[in-house]
């Protein structure tokens, strides 16, 4: 959303956007993918609205959708660390582990981010079949 539009779009943008989460969790997919749609239309910007979209593919097994979904917005809000941390697991989970760790690496290029920090951990655990790392820091 502009900056320039008025607190009653925003709050309706925001209903919306509420509404279609609701639709999602109560197994209404079509419904809440349609708002969601609409919402990008209306703002193609939001990538909040992108990461639910991702989610739903990703639930639905339709992993390419779900990855052009996470890849909008990260490149919408590189610095999301949510939205980073949703690319890379839904690549990690599909073996494609080298996108994975791009997207890791491009991440933590720039910014901090703990929760990558014990993902780091935890595949060095596995390379070594070891239990315990010492700490990582990106």
């Amino acid at each position: 959303m502009t900056k320039s539009k008025s607190k009653f779009v925003t709050s309706h943008y925001e209903k919306r956007f509420e509404r279609a989460i609701e639709l999602r969790n109560s197994g209404d997919i079509d419904n809440a993918l349609v708002i969601l749609n609409e919402l990008i239309r209306d703002d193609p910007e939001y990538h909040y609205s992108y990461i639910i979209i991702g989610d739903i593919y990703w639930d639905m097994k339709e992993i390419d959708k779900a990855i052009n979904a996470f890849k909008k917005a990260t490149i919408l809000s590189p610095s999301s660390e949510k939205c980073s941390l949703c690319l890379f697991h839904v690549l990690w989970e599909n073996e494609r582990e080298e996108e994975a760790l791009e997207e890791m690496k491009r991440f933590l290029k720039d910014y901090k981010s703990d929760e990558y920090n014990i993902i780091l951990k935890e595949i060095v655990e596995k390379l070594n079949g070891k239990k315990e790392v010492a700490d990582t820091k990106c």
